[in-house]
């Protein structure tokens, strides 16, 4: 005796195999080619990265770093230590430094979890910074972003704080710029971005320009009602169209 049901069942799991088998060769094909999400935000680190020229000095103190044995890496390892005298020797002043890394070659003796002490003291005493050692990247980004829900949020977080920081007006289109669209705003978000705006000095003069003025319409048309009211009246004022310039008055004619 036939049980319908059965059969559709069977059916059912057939559709269910060809279709993951679909999905598994969609996924293999995309990984193959390079066109996976991951693929799309390594591509992206790549193009924000800045190479360092590591050769001639920096070099040198590497090699010397190695035949000290001094960290960070292992007994003469070479390639940790080329990193961090890159890093010692370009970065800026008071620069904050998170280096993520499960290997412990930059951990302490002691204390696996946290940044060795001599690289802590070196990095203090020589450019003045903050250091701080994850052991994975997702450590890292919930202690960073505690507020970003996920990649596109982060990446609007990290644009938020450079308008906040744009040094000039070119640095502030350019941002603006990247600004491609303005969704996956969180509110906590929306309203720092609001900040931003008002605060950079460098929009009031040139918030009549064509796209500094869309960025803000846009930005009040999406979350004028999440932001404070006392914001969204400022940002309004940015872009309405300047006062006609007042006529002179003509004086009155005297009957003599």
């Amino acid at each position: 005796m036939e049980d319908v049901e059965f059969d559709q069942l069977k059916k059912l799991s057939g559709q269910l195999e060809a279709k993951k088998n679909e999905i598994v060769y969609r996924v293999r094909c995309d990984v193959s080619a390079e066109k996976t999400k991951a693929d799309d935000w390594v591509r992206k680190l790549f193009g924000l990265a800045e190479e360092i020229d590591t050769s001639g000095v920096i070099a040198k103190q590497a090699w010397e770093r190695a035949l000290r044995h001094t960290p960070p890496g292992k007994q003469d390892g070479f390639g940790d230590r080329l990193s961090w005298a890159a890093l010692l020797e370009k970065l800026p002043e008071k620069a904050e430094l998170h280096i993520i890394s499960q290997d412990g070659d930059f951990a302490g003796e002691l204390e696996r979890e946290q940044i060795h002490p001599y690289l802590n003291y070196e990095w203090a005493k020589k450019k003045g910074g903050k250091l701080k050692l994850w052991k994975r990247a997702s450590q890292f980004l919930a202690a960073r972003f505690p507020d970003a829900r996920n990649a596109i949020e982060i990446e609007r977080t990290l644009l938020i704080e450079r308008l906040e920081t744009s040094p000039n007006f070119a640095a502030t289109h350019g941002i603006i710029a990247e600004f491609s669209e303005l969704s996956n705003l969180s509110p906590s978000l929306a309203k720092r971005l609001a900040s931003a705006i008002l605060n950079n000095s460098q929009i009031n003069w040139i918030h009549d320009d064509a796209d500094v003025k869309k960025f803000i319409t846009d930005f009040l048309a999406q979350y004028g009602s999440v932001i404070d009211a006392a914001q969204e009246a400022e940002l309004q004022t940015l872009i309405q169209p300047p006062p006609p310039p007042s006529l002179p008055q003509e004086e009155p004619v005297s009957e003599s």
